[in-house]
């Protein structure tokens, strides 16, 4: 099959819409003015040396908007998913033109068609020479904005990369602007070069992926909000459970789609490492109905062009605490024993720990109407690591950083006096590693004449 563009209606689409829609399904008014300024596509079957398929498309009213139609395929090619291959060129088109959606009028009878290729139905039905229609509609994502290069912003630096239709940028000012465009990002073992956009260049991202560091989210949020252009989907894949919540009280709450990322990844210099085949990966919806959203598909059909993992659930929220307890529980602990993973399978002191830091966690979850065991299934897996492995708490601890607690166990705190609930693991453990990162800021450090006694009652 072979498929060629026009810039005005040729007679071989004439002859196809002729066939299917007047003579076989009896429409009356097929050819109209559009005819002249549509984009108009043909499917040539080599073998049949004949036309076998045809649609058009259009720019819409509406800002970014295109228009497809008149989908035909003569009868003898039917169920051989000329219509699906049409469509997909014409998306291509669309691309290489801006377009950020894709409208159409469909008949309803073939709803489901499009739904599988992603199109939602918004509107009501009416009707068009007596036959049932409704309109439909597909988002594209042709660029991507990443703010934070780190761990994860490499996970999808990573991903997104291999896609030659798709613009993707780092979000990032001054010296660390510079070494970026230096330097590029050391993923695996490879340079990758994306652009390196200011916070205002990205306002023409169709998607912006946060990947902070919480400790960093106050400070962007002005950054965050100037890169958010109308249509921006912006997606947090930052640990803990309300950065959607703060980020959506600074650019609305419609831009935000939930999500949550399970990585295994590490620093190594000024490179960062992951194996793509253990990464759990992205999880992403929409809190209420419809969770099949237009922007559901698009980031569906983003992601399911890459190597990136990835799926799709009606229980986000969920997902999101479940991620926010596996960091509670394990990520901490090692933290305080500065012990790899393995600790918690051969230590049942370490166990106990990691226990009760659970059992306060899911009691405040509980308390606020979430269920984590609607995603126990799904939540249970895990990505393989070595027992010597060092979660981002104790990395953080490991490079001298500020680590992520008032954002584990410090929200954890916050909401369980909130709702009346004890946590006295989680204080204790908030405070042990409060501490630790003093100890690396040097507080505790009593060589050079600070010798002054200590008096204890």
């Amino acid at each position: 099959m072979s498929i060629c563009v026009y810039d005005s209606l040729p007679d071989e689409a004439v002859e196809i819409r002729e066939n299917v829609f007047v003579k076989e399904q009896g429409f009356e008014k097929e050819f109209d003015e559009i005819d002249e300024k549509a984009i108009h596509l043909v499917m040539f079957d080599e073998h049949l040396q004949k036309p076998v398929a045809t649609c058009r498309i259009y720019e819409g009213s509406k800002p970014g908007e295109f228009i497809l139609g008149r989908l035909a395929v003569v009868l003898e090619c039917r169920g051989m998913n000329l219509g699906s291959q049409l469509i997909q060129k014409a998306e291509e088109i669309v691309r290489k033109k801006g377009g950020t959606f894709i409208s159409l009028h469909a008949q309803c009878r073939v709803k489901k068609f499009y739904e599988k290729l992603g199109f939602c139905a918004y509107g009501i039905e009416d009707e068009d020479e007596g036959c049932p229609h409704l309109w439909m509609r597909k988002r594209l994502i042709n660029s991507v904005a990443v703010l934070g290069a780190g761990a994860v912003g490499s996970y999808l630096i990573w991903g997104i990369s291999a896609l030659d239709d798709v613009e993707l940028g780092v979000i990032a000012e001054g010296e660390r602007a510079e070494r970026i465009r230096r330097e590029g990002c050391l993923i695996n073992d490879k340079v990758y070069r994306p652009q390196v956009w200011a916070p205002k260049e990205a306002k023409k991202a169709d998607l912006l992926v946060v990947a902070l560091k919480y400790n960093a989210l106050l400070k962007a949020l002005p950054s965050i909000k100037e890169a958010v252009g109308e249509n921006t989907i912006v997606m947090s894949l930052m640990n803990g459970v309300d950065s959607e919540e703060i980020i959506a009280k600074e650019v609305g709450e419609p831009h935000v789609l939930y999500s949550v990322i399970k990585i295994a990844s590490h620093k190594e210099k000024t490179g960062f490492y992951f194996n793509p085949e253990t990464t759990i990966g992205i999880i992403f919806g929409e809190l209420k109905t419809p969770y099949d959203s237009e922007r559901v598909q698009a980031v569906k059909e983003l992601l399911g062009r890459t190597k990136i993992h990835f799926r799709e659930t009606k229980y986000i929220r969920e997902e999101v605490w479940s991620k926010y307890r596996l960091n509670v529980c394990n990520n901490l602990p090692q933290a305080i024993l500065g012990a790899g993973v393995g600790c918690y399978r051969d230590s049942v002191h370490m166990k106990k720990i990691s226990d009760k830091l659970k059992e306060e966690l899911e009691a405040i979850a509980l308390a606020k109407g979430i269920d984590m065991s609607k995603v126990e299934n799904t939540s249970t897996q895990r990505s393989a690591v070595p027992p010597s492995a060092r979660y981002s708490t104790l990395q953080d601890l490991d490079a001298g950083r500020q680590t992520e607690i008032e954002m584990f166990s410090g929200a954890l705190i916050r909401m369980g006096k909130e709702l009346g609930i004890p946590t006295p693991y989680n204080e204790y453990t908030y405070h042990m590693i409060k501490a630790l990162e003093e100890k690396n800021e040097g507080v505790f450090d009593y060589r050079g004449g600070n010798e002054e006694p200590v008096m204890f009652k």
